[in-house]
Protein backbone atom coordinates (compact mmCIF):
# COMPACT_ATOMS: atom_id res chain seq x y z
CA UNK A 1 0.00 0.00 0.00
CA UNK A 2 2.87 2.84 0.60
CA UNK A 3 4.08 2.16 -2.60
CA UNK A 4 0.70 2.78 -4.57
CA UNK A 5 0.09 6.20 -2.35
CA UNK A 6 3.88 7.53 -1.51
CA UNK A 7 4.00 10.13 1.02
CA UNK A 8 2.81 13.87 0.24
CA UNK A 9 5.42 15.48 1.88
CA UNK A 10 8.99 14.76 2.50
CA UNK A 11 11.67 16.38 5.44
CA UNK A 12 13.19 18.38 3.05
CA UNK A 13 10.22 20.68 2.11
CA UNK A 14 8.96 20.17 5.97
CA UNK A 15 12.18 21.43 7.14
CA UNK A 16 12.45 24.32 4.65
CA UNK A 17 8.22 25.11 5.35
CA UNK A 18 9.30 24.93 9.03
CA UNK A 19 12.38 28.28 8.77
CA UNK A 20 10.05 30.18 6.64
CA UNK A 21 6.90 30.00 9.14
CA UNK A 22 9.64 30.91 11.65
CA UNK A 23 11.57 33.99 10.13
CA UNK A 24 7.80 35.12 9.21
CA UNK A 25 7.10 34.74 12.81
CA UNK A 26 10.19 37.50 13.78
CA UNK A 27 9.35 39.72 11.29
CA UNK A 28 5.43 39.63 12.48
CA UNK A 29 7.16 40.36 15.85
CA UNK A 30 9.68 42.99 14.89
CA UNK A 31 7.00 45.04 13.21
CA UNK A 32 4.75 44.99 15.98
CA UNK A 33 7.25 46.13 18.48
CA UNK A 34 8.40 48.96 15.89
CA UNK A 35 5.19 49.89 15.19
CA UNK A 36 4.90 51.55 11.49
CA UNK A 37 8.28 53.61 12.06
CA UNK A 38 10.30 51.41 10.08
CA UNK A 39 7.94 49.68 8.09
CA UNK A 40 8.15 49.52 4.13
CA UNK A 41 6.06 48.54 1.42
CA UNK A 42 8.83 45.79 0.71
CA UNK A 43 7.96 44.57 4.05
CA UNK A 44 4.46 44.39 3.67
CA UNK A 45 4.65 42.83 0.32
CA UNK A 46 6.55 39.68 1.24
CA UNK A 47 4.64 39.39 4.60
CA UNK A 48 2.03 38.97 1.71
CA UNK A 49 3.53 36.73 -0.19
CA UNK A 50 4.79 34.40 2.57
CA UNK A 51 1.10 34.40 4.26
CA UNK A 52 -0.07 33.11 0.35
CA UNK A 53 2.09 30.75 -0.27
CA UNK A 54 2.06 29.11 3.01
CA UNK A 55 -1.55 29.20 3.12
CA UNK A 56 -1.73 27.27 0.26
CA UNK A 57 -0.30 24.19 2.12
CA UNK A 58 -2.37 23.86 4.87
CA UNK A 59 -5.05 22.68 2.64
CA UNK A 60 -3.20 19.39 2.10
CA UNK A 61 -5.40 16.41 1.37
CA UNK A 62 -5.54 13.52 3.89
CA UNK A 63 -2.71 11.34 3.70
CA UNK A 64 -3.07 7.51 2.95
CA UNK A 65 -3.88 6.71 6.77
CA UNK A 66 -7.06 8.33 7.08
CA UNK A 67 -7.79 6.47 3.40
CA UNK A 68 -7.32 3.16 5.24
CA UNK A 69 -8.92 3.91 8.66
CA UNK A 70 -12.10 4.75 6.11
CA UNK A 71 -11.69 0.99 4.77
CA UNK A 72 -11.01 -0.37 8.03
CA UNK A 73 -14.52 1.27 9.31
CA UNK A 74 -16.19 0.47 6.34
CA UNK A 75 -15.19 -3.11 6.70
CA UNK A 76 -16.30 -2.94 9.98
CA UNK A 77 -19.92 -1.00 9.12
CA UNK A 78 -20.23 -4.43 6.20
CA UNK A 79 -19.50 -6.66 9.30
CA UNK A 80 -21.70 -5.79 11.18
CA UNK A 81 -24.33 -5.52 8.69
CA UNK A 82 -23.81 -9.16 8.08
CA UNK A 83 -24.04 -9.50 12.23
CA UNK A 84 -27.53 -7.76 12.09
CA UNK A 85 -28.83 -9.80 9.03
CA UNK A 86 -27.73 -13.12 10.62
CA UNK A 87 -29.28 -11.99 13.67
CA UNK A 88 -32.27 -11.31 11.89
CA UNK A 89 -32.59 -14.29 10.22
CA UNK A 90 -31.91 -16.56 13.69
CA UNK A 91 -34.92 -14.36 15.30
CA UNK A 92 -37.12 -15.41 12.12
CA UNK A 93 -35.79 -19.19 12.36
CA UNK A 94 -36.43 -19.48 16.36
CA UNK A 95 -39.87 -17.11 15.90
CA UNK A 96 -40.85 -19.98 13.14
CA UNK A 97 -39.93 -22.62 15.39
CA UNK A 98 -41.61 -21.27 18.39
CA UNK A 99 -44.89 -20.40 16.12
CA UNK A 100 -44.68 -24.56 15.16
CA UNK A 101 -44.09 -25.48 18.88
CA UNK A 102 -46.72 -23.29 19.95
CA UNK A 103 -49.36 -24.69 17.34
CA UNK A 104 -48.61 -28.72 17.69
CA UNK A 105 -48.89 -28.24 21.63
CA UNK A 106 -52.44 -25.80 20.69
CA UNK A 107 -53.10 -29.23 18.60
CA UNK A 108 -52.24 -31.60 21.46
CA UNK A 109 -54.09 -29.91 23.76
CA UNK A 110 -57.36 -29.86 21.73
CA UNK A 111 -57.37 -33.83 20.92
CA UNK A 112 -57.23 -34.20 24.75
CA UNK A 113 -59.95 -32.12 25.28
CA UNK A 114 -61.72 -33.54 22.63
CA UNK A 115 -61.14 -37.13 24.40
CA UNK A 116 -62.04 -36.22 27.70
CA UNK A 117 -65.34 -34.49 26.98
CA UNK A 118 -66.23 -37.79 24.59
CA UNK A 119 -65.41 -40.05 27.78
CA UNK A 120 -67.04 -37.64 30.07
CA UNK A 121 -70.24 -37.90 27.91
CA UNK A 122 -70.21 -41.42 27.35
CA UNK A 123 -70.28 -41.73 30.72
CA UNK A 124 -72.80 -39.04 31.37
CA UNK A 125 -75.21 -40.96 28.37
CA UNK A 126 -74.81 -44.58 30.57
CA UNK A 127 -75.64 -42.88 34.08
CA UNK A 128 -78.72 -41.47 32.23
CA UNK A 129 -79.49 -45.03 31.22
CA UNK A 130 -79.11 -46.56 34.48
CA UNK A 131 -81.13 -43.95 36.40
CA UNK A 132 -84.06 -44.61 33.72
CA UNK A 133 -83.89 -47.97 34.53
CA UNK A 134 -83.89 -47.80 38.13
CA UNK A 135 -86.46 -45.19 37.95
CA UNK A 136 -88.14 -48.00 35.64
CA UNK A 137 -87.85 -50.74 37.82
CA UNK A 138 -89.05 -48.63 41.28
CA UNK A 139 -92.01 -47.47 40.11
CA UNK A 140 -92.98 -50.93 38.04
CA UNK A 141 -92.25 -52.68 41.67
CA UNK A 142 -94.02 -50.13 43.51
CA UNK A 143 -97.30 -50.35 41.20
CA UNK A 144 -97.02 -54.45 40.90
CA UNK A 145 -97.00 -53.99 44.58
CA UNK A 146 -99.95 -52.18 45.25
CA UNK A 147 -101.48 -54.11 43.51
CA UNK A 148 -101.36 -56.83 45.18
CA UNK A 149 -102.24 -54.77 48.04
CA UNK A 150 -105.07 -53.59 46.23
CA UNK A 151 -106.33 -57.22 45.42
CA UNK A 152 -105.13 -58.67 49.07
CA UNK A 153 -107.57 -56.11 50.58
CA UNK A 154 -109.83 -56.66 48.13
CA UNK A 155 -110.36 -60.64 48.99
CA UNK A 156 -109.79 -59.90 52.46
CA UNK A 157 -112.88 -57.86 52.90
CA UNK A 158 -114.87 -60.38 50.44
CA UNK A 159 -113.89 -63.00 52.83
CA UNK A 160 -115.13 -60.93 55.82
CA UNK A 161 -118.20 -60.07 54.20
CA UNK A 162 -119.09 -64.10 52.99
CA UNK A 163 -118.11 -65.00 56.89
CA UNK A 164 -120.32 -62.53 58.65
CA UNK A 165 -123.24 -63.21 56.41
CA UNK A 166 -122.50 -67.06 57.16
CA UNK A 167 -122.30 -66.33 60.55
CA UNK A 168 -125.39 -64.77 60.93
CA UNK A 169 -127.13 -67.44 58.65
CA UNK A 170 -126.66 -70.02 61.22
CA UNK A 171 -128.85 -70.03 64.28
CA UNK A 172 -126.29 -69.84 66.60
CA UNK A 173 -126.88 -67.39 70.05
CA UNK A 174 -124.39 -64.57 70.79
CA UNK A 175 -121.90 -66.49 72.70
CA UNK A 176 -121.62 -68.83 70.12
CA UNK A 177 -120.53 -66.57 67.69
CA UNK A 178 -117.93 -64.68 70.09
CA UNK A 179 -116.56 -68.08 70.68
CA UNK A 180 -116.19 -67.87 66.41
CA UNK A 181 -114.10 -64.83 66.80
CA UNK A 182 -112.07 -65.20 69.51
CA UNK A 183 -108.85 -67.62 70.27
CA UNK A 184 -110.00 -69.91 73.09
CA UNK A 185 -106.54 -71.81 73.38
CA UNK A 186 -104.38 -68.68 74.39
CA UNK A 187 -107.28 -66.76 76.23
CA UNK A 188 -105.68 -67.54 79.79
CA UNK A 189 -103.42 -64.53 79.94
CA UNK A 190 -103.50 -61.53 77.58
CA UNK A 191 -101.47 -58.46 78.16
CA UNK A 192 -100.31 -60.06 81.93
CA UNK A 193 -103.65 -60.58 83.39
CA UNK A 194 -105.63 -63.76 83.77
CA UNK A 195 -108.76 -64.17 81.80
CA UNK A 196 -109.09 -67.75 82.56
CA UNK A 197 -112.63 -67.21 84.49
CA UNK A 198 -114.22 -65.53 81.45
CA UNK A 199 -112.96 -68.54 79.10
CA UNK A 200 -114.95 -70.77 81.49
CA UNK A 201 -117.59 -68.43 81.62
CA UNK A 202 -117.85 -68.39 77.76
CA UNK A 203 -117.87 -71.90 77.22
CA UNK A 204 -120.82 -72.82 79.71
CA UNK A 205 -123.20 -70.20 77.75
CA UNK A 206 -121.58 -72.05 74.31
CA UNK A 207 -124.67 -73.55 73.16
CA UNK A 208 -126.91 -72.55 75.17
CA UNK A 209 -129.95 -70.61 73.85
CA UNK A 210 -131.67 -69.86 76.99
CA UNK A 211 -128.27 -68.43 78.28
CA UNK A 212 -128.18 -64.88 79.15
CA UNK A 213 -127.69 -62.73 76.09
CA UNK A 214 -127.93 -65.71 73.85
Amino acid sequence: MAEKFPPLEDETFESEVTSGREETDFLKREAELLGDEFKTEEDSEFLKNDEDEFGDFEEVPASSKDTGTHRSETAGEIGDENDLTEDSQANTFSKQTESQAIAEWKESRDREVRERDAVQEEAKSKLQEEAVKHMDDFYENYNRKKEQQVKSTREEAEKFLKEKQDFSSQGNSTWDRVLQLINVDDADLVNGRDRSKFKEILLKVQGNPNAPGA
